[in-house]
C-alpha cells in the first residue's frame, strides 16, 4: 500500500483526515448582495437568451414566408400580407433591440465600480 492509501484507511477508521478530505470539501457558498448581484446578472442573460430567441423565431417566419413566395414561379400563392409582414418585423426589431439594450445595461452596471451595489435598470 502507498502512504495515501493508508491515509485513506487511517480516516476510515477513525483516523487523521487525508488530504482528498480537504480537496473534496467545495468552497462556502457566497450571500450577501454579491450572490444577488450575481444571481440578477443570471437572470439577465436568460431574458436576452429569450429575446434572441424571439427574434431569431419571427425572422425566420417572415424569412419562410417570402421564401414560399420567391419559390413560386407560376405565381399561384397569395401575395404577402403587409400587415402580418410588418408585425413580424416589428416584433423581431423590439425583441432584438430589448436583448442589446439588456446586454448593455449589464455590462455597464457590471464593469462600474461605483454602481457594483445598485440593481441594474431595465428601462
Amino acid at each position: 500500500m502507498t502512504s495515501s492509501s493508508t491515509k485513506i484507511q487511517a480516516a476510515a477508521n477513525g483516523g487523521t483526515s487525508t488530504d482528498r478530505d480537504v480537496q473534496e470539501k467545495s468552497a462556502e457558498p457566497v450571500y450577501g448582495f454579491a450572490r444577488l448581484r450575481e444571481s440578477e446578472l443570471y437572470h439577465l442573460m436568460g431574458l436576452v437568451q429569450s429575446a434572441i430567441d424571439e427574434t431569431e423565431h419571427s425572422a425566420r417566419t417572415v424569412q419562410d414566408k417570402a421564401r414560399e413566395r420567391w419559390m413560386d414561379h407560376q405565381g399561384t400563392s397569395e401575395p404577402l400580407d403587409k400587415h402580418e409582414i410588418s408585425r413580424l418585423l416589428s416584433d423581431a426589431y423590439q425583441c432584438a433591440i430589448k436583448a442589446v439594450n439588456v446586454i448593455d445595461e449589464a455590462a455597464m452596471h457590471w464593469l462600474d465600480d461605483d454602481l457594483s451595489d445598485e440593481p441594474i435598470n431595465l428601462r
